[in-house]
């Protein structure tokens, strides 16, 4: 396994109650009693070096514990696209031949949807190879990999994720008690839970004909906190790096209320990793046409605002370039693997390079009815990736109507933004559409966020 370099090693079980414990490793050793319900936990000093070590638990019976690796720890969890697998990313073909690499080290949390807090989980830890990483979070592991090359140190990836899950599920429901969304949502997931199993019973009543139903909300990686008490809780206190998150698929119509359950769900894991200040990074929805205009652009808008709040830990990438009209699973992998890591190597690891896309931070309308837009994180300059023409902008006018701009780039952070016959702009978009064809990037090739910004007087 790969425990936590740099911070204290925690380690916890069960045994009969009243049993004395010693725990070795890395030359320390603490010793403490299994208290009236079986439970024991220590702290030991941390490590920097690598190792291996050996971690030896004695009790009733003695477990050893061997290759164990001090790196660093990341948590990968949401839905679909996080467990989406290397086999069938963009680089699968290279990816699966590699050699194997002692020094990344894949977890996969089983699904588990339960609903009560669990705290322990069958699962064991495994080296990247041909044989491990074919099924592994596609993000995650062009992730890690990207951090070993960068970095040299060993890499833990943790993958919690389920496929179409919901936010609410994986928020513990201690957050919620006693919020206005508490009630809301725990009778719109029983609602949904009991609609889907009357529609199943109805299905295999009839013999199993015609399609099976879609959960709709309903199915078990729906269900209030049951993902958190399955997934993430039995992980316990574990000491871990940081936290990438690439869920909002399934809850693209509450861009709201999103943005309230995901700082429910950035509070409590960081609580239960004992860490106030974990970084978390987060994957805004890319391109897809969904067929509905308003849901995936205010979903991207509200996930532009939320990293636009002071909280230095929390960071996003923008991935409205490298997604599929068609497919909700977007096949383009690596590069969002690594467009995270390029963030964790800037703000975790202290690398002096560029990360992360530029966003605005001001519109302001000109003399002539132009607007003038600056951004932030541009590193060497704003600059258009193959078409010489801009692309994506429109601007609103007073009456409500919106009509393609014309955009130059006006100096390394601004570009100036023009419609004809648009005299009073009210509100400047860019790329604000479900699937648009976007080319506006920063030096490091990372795509300009999409974004709706009303203009003041």
């Amino acid at each position: 396994m790969v425990i936590q370099a740099e911070l204290p090693v925690r380690v916890w079980g069960g045994d009969t109650a009243g049993t004395e414990v010693i725990v070795t490793f890395a030359g320390h050793e603490a010793i403490t009693t299994a208290d009236a319900d079986g439970y024991w936990e220590v702290e030991l000093p941390a490590v920097s070096e690598v190792g291996p070590y050996e971690l030896v638990v004695a009790g009733s019976d003695t477990i050893t514990l061997t290759d164990v690796v001090a790196g660093d720890v990341w948590l990968c969890s949401g839905q679909s696209n996080m467990a989406w697998p290397v086999k069938n990313s963009d680089s699968a073909r290279w990816a699966v031949r590699e050699k194997a690499n002692p020094n990344i080290r894949f977890l996969t949390m089983p699904n588990n949807s339960v609903d009560a807090p669990a705290d322990e989980v069958d699962v064991s830890w495994e080296l990247a190879g041909p044989d491990t990483v074919k099924d592994f979070s596609a993000v995650g592991h062009f992730f890690g990999r990207r951090l070993h090359m960068e970095t040299g140190r060993p890499i833990g990836l943790i993958d919690a994720s389920w496929g179409g899950s919901k936010i609410r599920a994986w928020v513990p429901e201690d957050s919620l008690r006693g919020h206005r969304l508490h009630e809301v949502l725990a009778q719109r997931s029983d609602e949904q839970v009991a609609d889907f199993e009357r529609r199943l019973a109805d299905y295999r009543a009839n013999g199993q004909k015609g399609q099976r139903p879609r959960p709709n909300g309903g199915g078990p990686q729906h269900k209030l906190s049951h993902l958190y008490n399955g997934m993430i809780h039995p992980l316990g206190n574990l000491p871990i790096r940081g936290v990438l998150w690439y869920q909002g698929e399934s809850d693209a119509w509450m861009p709201d209320d999103y943005a309230t359950l995901f700082d429910m769900l950035v509070a409590a894991w960081r609580d239960q990793f004992g860490d106030d200040e974990l970084p978390v990074y987060f994957v805004q929805l890319p391109n897809f046409d969904n067929g509905n205009e308003d849901t995936w652009r205010r979903f991207r808008e509200m996930q532009r605002l939320y990293v636009a709040r002071p909280d230095d830990g929390i960071d996003m990438v923008v991935t409205i370039d490298v997604g599929d009209s068609k497919d909700i699973h977007p096949r383009k992998k690596k590069k969002v693997g690594e467009r995270l890591a390029f963030l964790a190597l800037r703000d975790v690891y202290g690398q002096d390079i560029q990360a992360g896309s530029p966003l605005p931070v001001s519109a302001t309308v000109e003399s002539d009815g132009a607007v003038r837009v600056t951004f932030e994180n541009v590193g060497d300059g704003l600059k258009v990736r193959g078409n010489k023409d801009i692309l994506a902008f429109v601007l609103v006018d007073d009456t409500g109507k919106g009509h393609i701009a014309t955009a130059e780039i006006a100096g390394p952070d601004t570009v100036l933004v023009r419609a004809e016959g648009v005299e009073a702009p009210t509100i400047v978009r860019y790329a604000y559409r479900p699937d648009p064809k976007v080319n506006l990037v920063n030096a490091a090739d990372e795509p300009v966020t999409p974004f709706s910004i009303e203009l003041g007087e």
